[in-house]
């Protein structure tokens, strides 16, 4: 904890704010394990990954009406031709990115320094 508080040290942050920004990361971490955990589990626990259980579904979820979710249906359709059943190291680093980009606005705000720029 000590070591994780002192990365936003002198960064213009009070001690609140020190702690919950650690607990953000940790628990946003906590999250991504969890869920590698669970798909890992899960192919354990069936003998079928993702990418099989996919593959046994798709056809089942062809027949289906979908109209009455039109986001989800482009959105899937967009992201399953681009990566499959999903890319959890791009959804990680993703959502860290965000993380990293609101902390980033709130030291900001604080005084600690400018927010990096998106090159």
């Amino acid at each position: 904890y000590d070591r994780m508080l002192s990365v936003f040290d002198g960064l213009g942050l009070d001690e609140v704010e020190m702690d919950l920004s650690v607990t953000l990361l940790v628990d946003y971490v906590r999250g991504a394990v969890r869920n590698e955990v669970r798909a890992r589990q899960v192919a354990r626990d069936t003998g079928q990954s993702d990418e099989e259980w996919w593959r046994e579904v798709g056809p089942v979820l062809a027949q289906v009406d979908l109209t009455p979710w039109p986001f989800a249906t482009h959105v899937g359709a967009v992201v399953g031709e681009l990566y499959g059943t999903g890319d959890p190291e791009r959804a990680f680093a993703f959502g860290l990115d965000r993380i990293l980009d609101g902390l980033d606005t709130l030291i900001a705000r604080r005084g600690g320094f400018e927010p990096r720029r998106q090159d």
